[in-house]
Protein backbone atom coordinates (compact mmCIF):
# COMPACT_ATOMS: atom_id res chain seq x y z
CA UNK A 1 0.00 0.00 0.00
CA UNK A 2 1.92 3.06 -1.24
CA UNK A 3 0.16 5.75 0.82
CA UNK A 4 -0.22 4.49 4.36
CA UNK A 5 -0.63 8.09 5.58
CA UNK A 6 -3.55 8.95 3.26
CA UNK A 7 -6.49 10.27 5.29
CA UNK A 8 -8.90 11.84 2.79
CA UNK A 9 -9.89 12.59 -0.81
CA UNK A 10 -11.44 16.09 -1.07
CA UNK A 11 -13.34 18.04 -3.70
CA UNK A 12 -15.74 20.94 -3.98
CA UNK A 13 -19.11 20.68 -5.68
CA UNK A 14 -21.28 23.45 -7.13
CA UNK A 15 -25.01 22.69 -7.02
CA UNK A 16 -27.11 24.87 -9.31
CA UNK A 17 -30.31 26.42 -7.97
CA UNK A 18 -32.88 28.78 -9.43
CA UNK A 19 -32.23 32.51 -9.17
CA UNK A 20 -33.38 34.02 -5.87
CA UNK A 21 -36.59 35.94 -6.55
CA UNK A 22 -37.10 34.22 -9.92
CA UNK A 23 -35.95 35.17 -13.41
CA UNK A 24 -38.43 38.05 -13.64
CA UNK A 25 -36.96 39.81 -10.61
CA UNK A 26 -35.90 43.33 -11.62
CA UNK A 27 -34.37 44.30 -8.26
CA UNK A 28 -30.85 42.97 -7.77
CA UNK A 29 -30.37 42.21 -4.10
CA UNK A 30 -27.63 40.77 -1.90
CA UNK A 31 -28.91 37.22 -2.35
CA UNK A 32 -28.12 37.40 -6.07
CA UNK A 33 -24.47 38.19 -5.37
CA UNK A 34 -24.14 35.52 -2.71
CA UNK A 35 -25.52 32.72 -4.84
CA UNK A 36 -24.14 33.64 -8.26
CA UNK A 37 -21.00 31.83 -9.42
CA UNK A 38 -19.25 33.63 -12.26
CA UNK A 39 -17.29 30.56 -13.34
CA UNK A 40 -20.46 28.52 -13.86
CA UNK A 41 -22.55 31.59 -14.82
CA UNK A 42 -25.37 30.24 -12.66
CA UNK A 43 -26.90 30.68 -9.24
CA UNK A 44 -26.30 27.93 -6.71
CA UNK A 45 -24.55 26.76 -3.58
CA UNK A 46 -21.16 25.18 -2.99
CA UNK A 47 -20.41 22.11 -0.87
CA UNK A 48 -17.13 20.58 0.30
CA UNK A 49 -16.89 16.81 0.30
CA UNK A 50 -14.35 14.39 1.65
CA UNK A 51 -14.09 10.61 1.49
CA UNK A 52 -12.05 8.67 4.02
CA UNK A 53 -10.18 5.49 3.04
CA UNK A 54 -12.76 3.38 4.91
CA UNK A 55 -15.51 4.75 2.61
CA UNK A 56 -17.07 7.21 5.05
CA UNK A 57 -18.20 10.35 3.19
CA UNK A 58 -18.15 13.78 4.86
CA UNK A 59 -19.94 16.87 3.54
CA UNK A 60 -19.61 20.49 4.70
CA UNK A 61 -21.86 23.29 3.55
CA UNK A 62 -23.63 24.98 2.04
CA UNK A 63 -21.31 27.87 1.24
CA UNK A 64 -21.73 30.91 -0.97
CA UNK A 65 -21.30 29.97 -4.62
CA UNK A 66 -18.91 32.83 -5.32
CA UNK A 67 -16.12 31.58 -3.04
CA UNK A 68 -13.13 29.51 -4.21
CA UNK A 69 -12.64 25.88 -3.12
CA UNK A 70 -9.53 26.81 -1.14
CA UNK A 71 -11.55 29.41 0.82
CA UNK A 72 -14.23 26.83 1.56
CA UNK A 73 -11.52 24.45 2.77
CA UNK A 74 -10.17 27.05 5.21
CA UNK A 75 -13.69 27.82 6.47
CA UNK A 76 -14.35 24.14 7.26
CA UNK A 77 -11.30 23.95 9.53
CA UNK A 78 -10.32 20.48 8.28
CA UNK A 79 -6.66 21.32 7.73
CA UNK A 80 -6.31 22.96 11.13
CA UNK A 81 -7.68 19.81 12.78
CA UNK A 82 -5.23 17.65 10.83
CA UNK A 83 -2.33 19.95 11.78
CA UNK A 84 -3.29 19.69 15.45
CA UNK A 85 -3.62 15.92 15.26
CA UNK A 86 -0.28 15.70 13.44
CA UNK A 87 1.47 17.66 16.20
CA UNK A 88 -0.07 15.51 18.92
CA UNK A 89 0.88 12.23 17.22
CA UNK A 90 4.10 13.27 15.45
CA UNK A 91 2.95 11.82 12.13
CA UNK A 92 2.42 13.30 8.65
CA UNK A 93 -0.83 12.90 6.72
CA UNK A 94 -1.76 13.11 3.06
CA UNK A 95 -4.97 14.59 1.62
CA UNK A 96 -5.60 14.13 -2.11
CA UNK A 97 -7.42 16.96 -3.88
CA UNK A 98 -7.48 18.68 -7.26
CA UNK A 99 -5.31 21.64 -8.26
CA UNK A 100 -7.79 24.20 -6.83
CA UNK A 101 -6.50 23.43 -3.32
CA UNK A 102 -3.26 24.70 -1.79
CA UNK A 103 -0.28 22.39 -1.48
CA UNK A 104 1.18 22.08 2.01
Amino acid sequence: YPHNNLVMFMDGKFVATSRPGGDGCVNVNLKDYQTFAGKERQHGLKYQGGVLPNGLALVWGPFRACVHDSTVLSETGVLEKLYRYREENDQTYCVFADSAYPRN
